[in-house]
């Protein structure tokens, strides 16, 4: 029978949703505050994933070993936080200078996030360069993409 389900299982799974509200009062604060949040969280399971798998592999956990992952899960979460929370901030004073719109403010604030971080990590000129370049393309591409679909 055309149309029917028969024969079928549907069904559909969810993840259940949390939430942590913090309000500042400030839009931008708020913005910054959620964007390092959610980041910094991403960048440290995947630092503990990657450790984990590791781990497994060579058959052995340690307490010293289990120091050093929450060491590294902190580092990259705060690494990967700083540079996101960076780029949503300049994003949102570009929004609010109106000088320019969509994707150009997200690929100046990329290229900028890029060469401040890049800067920061005394990379030589030409690495700040490509870290630029990177940083405007990858934000400018995520624009795009979002436009599209």
């Amino acid at each position: 029978m055309k149309g029917s389900h028969s024969g079928f299982f549907c069904t559909s799974i969810t993840a259940p949703k949390m939430g942590v509200v913090i309000d500042t009062g400030s839009h931008l604060l708020n913005q910054i505050i959620d964007s390092f949040l959610v980041f910094a969280i991403v960048a440290a399971v995947r630092v503990l994933a990657l450790e984990l798998c590791h781990g497994v592999n060579k058959g052995s956990f340690s307490k010293g070993k289990l120091q050093d992952l929450s060491m590294k899960m902190c580092k990259e979460g705060a690494y990967w936080g700083i540079i996101v929370a960076l780029y949503v901030g300049l994003v949102y004073a570009m929004q609010m200078t109106h000088i320019l719109g969509g994707w150009i403010n997200a690929m100046l604030a990329g290229a900028l996030t890029g060469a401040l971080v890049s800067s920061a990590c005394n990379s030589g000129k030409d690495k700040i360069v490509k870290d630029t370049i990177t940083g405007g393309f990858i934000a400018t591409a995520i624009q795009l993409f979002q436009y599209f679909t």
